[in-house]
């Protein structure tokens, strides 16, 4: 978002934004609510998804819909100066329910530092880009936590629940 962007959507910026990189690239660009009732059909359009929301529900809702569809993806979360960045492969790695448990807290809003976003959203778009050329995803089935306050990143393996909701059948 850019400042002359504020009120307008951040899909319909993003969109726009992108196609100014490359005016030959599809952009699809959803602005409804992903819910249960949903998720599998939209994600269902997509060869790997991007999940930046806050919402941990919504964020578990994208999960168990890529299980179902054996959609990769990868998850960005941010919170003031620090966030992480995981890649998921529902054919080889543990999901978010494995890294974040079944119970779920309430819903709170958190602050982002715009540089944090932008360094995590990087390394988001680089795992995909190595995903799609078949090369080594150095985060796939890892949490890769970077603090910008003491400016670290630590790597740490998601391991397996056991007994795990979703994706216990992944074997």
């Amino acid at each position: 978002h850019h400042y002359d962007d504020i009120g307008n959507l951040k899909v319909d910026s993003a969109a726009k934004k992108i196609k100014t990189f490359n005016p030959d690239i599809v952009v699809l660009p959803i602005s409804t609510a992903i819910n249960k009732e949903n998720a599998v059909e939209i994600i269902g359009q997509y060869d790997i998804v991007a999940v930046g929301v806050d919402s941990i529900q919504a964020k578990m809702i994208v999960n168990e819909a890529c299980y179902e569809l054996k959609t990769p993806f990868v998850d960005v979360s941010s919170n003031g100066f620090m966030g992480t960045v995981s890649f998921i492969n529902p054919k080889t790695t543990p999901c978010l329910a494995c890294l974040l448990g079944t119970q779920q807290p309430p819903e709170e809003i958190y602050g982002s530092v715009g540089a944090v976003v932008s360094t995590l959203g990087s390394i988001a778009a680089t795992s995909i880009l190595q995903h799609i050329l078949g090369l080594p995803v150095p985060i796939e089935g890892k949490l890769l936590y970077y603090d910008s306050s003491e400016m670290t990143f630590e790597k740490t393996d998601i391991k397996k629940m056991n007994n795990c909701p979703v994706c216990s059948g992944n074997d």
